[in-house]
């Protein structure tokens, strides 16, 4: 109960300024009913981080409407918010409305960022809340990570995956050939038999 009045403390001061969101009150934070809250995942040592951080700041204190929280995680230190939304980059930006996460993947300005919280969130692309997963989902989400591994791996140097692809082949070949050959058959070697012999007396 205590966790959840600090962050209803923290939502009604979001138009004054970000909302730093901790393990604690992020879940209950991002679901609040008629709010949207846009949440930078970051690390402070993150170049990048540090750049959009004057406009992000902005954007917190410049925001009129009293329903958009904009709001911020340090994921070097909220450990379990990082890995319950799966940051693998920094910054990351999530934008929660209504049950839904919408990812933003445009310009870091402040115009640009102050038009997506605003509406201009509806027209992006939209991923499953982790904590409505389903079985389905998560399959289709590694499956994607792995694909986009193996494009990387192409980009890189396109002889690669061929050539490990070719080295394993040749070696599951070699293997099937010797199972074959020996054709699962043990050989016995005869041993001929020792012949009495009778002594005359």
């Amino acid at each position: 109960m205590f966790a959840k009045f600090l962050c209803l403390l923290g939502v009604l001061a979001a138009n004054a300024d970000t909302i730093e969101l901790t393990d604690a009150n992020f879940q209950d934070s991002v679901m609040e009913a008629g709010k949207v809250s846009f949440v930078k995942f970051y690390a402070p040592w993150c170049g990048h981080c540090k750049r959009m951080a004057p406009d992000w700041e902005k954007l917190g204190q410049e925001i009129t409407d009293e329903n958009i929280v904009i709001a911020k995680v340090d994921c070097t230190v909220q450990k379990s918010v990082a890995s319950l939304m799966k940051i693998r980059g920094f910054p990351t930006l999530y934008l929660f409305a209504e049950n839904i996460m919408y990812e933003y993947a445009g310009p870091r300005s402040y115009e640009d960022l102050k038009k997506f919280a605003e509406g201009g969130y509806k027209n992006a692309s939209t991923k499953t809340l982790p904590w409505n997963e389903s079985f389905v989902d998560v399959v289709k989400e590694q499956a994607m990570e792995f694909f986009q591994k193996i494009g990387q791996i192409m980009s890189f140097d396109p002889i690669i995956l061929p050539l490990t692809f070719f080295c394993g082949v040749a070696v599951a070949s070699f293997f099937f050939i010797c199972i074959v050959g020996a054709g699962g058959k043990t050989q016995y070697i005869e041993v001929p038999a020792k012949s009495e012999t009778k002594k005359d007396k």
